[in-house]
């Protein structure tokens, strides 16, 4: 289980410009690939050691139900751990991510997942 971090410090983390802090998307409509597939070609390519936050989001109604982190952010603001692609595809408690993210699927139809990278040396900036 995920350590929830305060509720200002993720309102800091989702306000930030896109176009100053990287940002992208990704749909999970079809559970025949499994979600660990889905994030790997989406990460593909990309540099995927970045550490942020997600959001997932029911494509058909908009809502958010879901808010996560990847990393643990120790007290210089520097990030240690698990980055963005590792955090939406680690184990969530005793269940695969694809197993936890076909369970949403089905609960709530289609979703978005929409993430911001952070770079660490910025944070203690915010804070």
């Amino acid at each position: 289980m995920s350590k929830a971090i305060p509720l200002p410090e993720f309102t800091i983390l989702l306000s930030l410009p896109r176009q100053k802090y990287p940002s992208d998307s990704f749909q999970y409509a079809d559970n025949s690939l499994g979600f660990r597939e889905i994030v790997n070609r989406h990460f593909r390519g990309k540099a995927s050691g970045a550490h942020g936050v997600y959001i997932v989001r029911v494509i058909s109604t908009d809502e958010v139900i879901y808010i996560g982190k990847s990393g643990t952010l120790n007290q210089v603001g520097v990030f240690r751990g698990q980055n963005l692609k590792g955090r939406l595809t680690n184990r969530r408690g005793k269940i695969s991510s694809s197993e936890w993210f076909e369970n949403l699927l089905r609960k709530y139809g289609p979703l978005e997942i929409e993430y911001r990278e952070i770079v660490a040396r910025r944070i203690k900036e915010m804070m």
